[in-house]
């Protein structure tokens, strides 16, 4: 079901020349399966963390972050998946370093 959603948000856009772009995040909210696990480890000060959250609300996603500056338990988690940057993202299994839109749409859509 989600696939179908995704390719005719796809479909609009391609239609409309790339003006969706907050069409296909509220798209993803309707798809958006609720057992997704989202993870993100951040700080306050990074500009990708800021533009992930805002990501993330705006499709409606549930996530749990962890500042790896204010948190110890945060922070041993991050350096044991071996994080080098912020933000590192987990979406149920995948690990995503840095901020890359269409790859953490696209693995939010996967099932």
């Amino acid at each position: 079901m989600k696939k179908i959603i995704l390719c005719i948000a796809l479909l609009a856009l391609i239609q409309t020349g790339g003006r969706i772009s907050g069409f296909l995040e509220s798209t993803l909210a309707i798809a958006a399966n609720n057992d997704t696990q989202v993870i993100m480890y951040s700080t306050d000060w990074c500009g990708y963390c800021k533009r992930a959250r805002r990501l993330f609300r705006s499709a409606g996603v549930e996530y749990h972050e962890y500042d790896i500056e204010k948190s110890a338990e945060g922070l041993k988690q991050y350096r044991a998946l071996g994080g080098r940057g912020v933000p590192l993202i987990i979406i149920n299994d995948k690990i995503l370093r840095g901020f890359d839109k269409a790859e953490i749409l696209r693995e939010l859509a996967s099932d």
